[in-house]
């Protein structure tokens, strides 16, 4: 299962969700680049992953909106957990993105949570195109 744009809805505040994996660039494939100490995960469209009203509490969605580099609240830290798995940790928060309620179903949504050691918060991503999308 992936990360998802649901109907690959380019809106600001459109919260992801967990999907079957599909090739819809519009829904599941991202641009992850650098910015400073950690990167940016973008749609194809610009939009960036996103932490709900930069909230800091476990449980905020991570919705797509508007890029801004200086806003930490969009802005991840990739980390390698093993077995070709990785965790994302929120800048400003300190969380990890998560899959609430440990729920791997289509349409779960996805959040930040306290960072732990469970599949809720690790996921692979698959190059597309050599390095330039990746779906996760």
């Amino acid at each position: 299962m992936c990360i998802d744009v649901p109907s690959g809805n380019q809106a600001n505040g459109i919260q992801l969700q967990l999907f079957d994996c599909n090739p819809s660039p519009a829904a599941q494939q991202f641009t992850i680049t650098p910015v400073d100490d950690a990167f940016a995960i973008k749609s194809i469209a610009g939009k960036a992953f996103d932490v709900s009203n930069s909230s800091t509490n476990a449980g905020a969605r991570i919705q797509l909106w508007d890029f801004g580099s200086s806003q930490t609240n969009q802005l991840w830290y990739i980390q390698d957990v093993g077995g070709s798995f990785y965790r994302f940790v929120n800048k400003n928060s300190g969380k990890c993105i998560d899959l609430s309620e440990n729920k791997a179903i289509n349409g779960a949504a996805i959040q930040q949570w306290d960072c732990l050691n469970n599949d809720a918060q690790r996921f692979k991503m698959e190059w597309i195109h050599g390095r330039e999308l990746a779906q996760v």
